[in-house]
């Protein structure tokens, strides 16, 4: 439904990049807040991130599709929601993102703040 957009970021194993996998994932991101922090962030915390790709690939695929919201559940310290986030931004939408962990809520939301994306 293009009213609403319920995405689960527990698991992005089903995504597959490969179509895409010659494009430089930065390409066309200029909000000189966010950009650097995705490529930094992307090289931090290996193995709790999505990668690159499929960051852009979700972020493209939200603005193509002209979604508004969005639900993530397992925020982690925040690098996926910087891509989510960034579209949804770009469409005039909202994201919610939820997660368990404290330590990781609190850095998440540090990003976030230095993203100018917790609204």
């Amino acid at each position: 439904m293009k009213k609403f957009f319920l995405y689960l970021l527990s698991f992005s194993f089903f995504i597959s990049v490969e179509p895409q996998s010659w494009r430089d994932p930065y390409d066309g991101i200029t909000d000189i807040r966010i950009l650097p922090m995705l490529k930094n962030l992307s090289k931090e915390h290996i193995g709790t991130n999505i990668n690159p790709k499929d960051g852009r690939l979700l972020h493209d695929l939200i603005i193509k599709k002209g979604y508004k919201k969005g639900l993530e559940i397992g925020t982690s310290y925040g690098y996926s929601t910087l891509w989510l986030g960034l579209a949804f931004k770009q469409n005039n939408g909202k994201l919610i993102t939820i997660e368990i962990d404290p330590e990781k809520a609190r850095e998440a939301e540090k990003n976030f703040h230095h993203a100018g994306l917790n609204h």
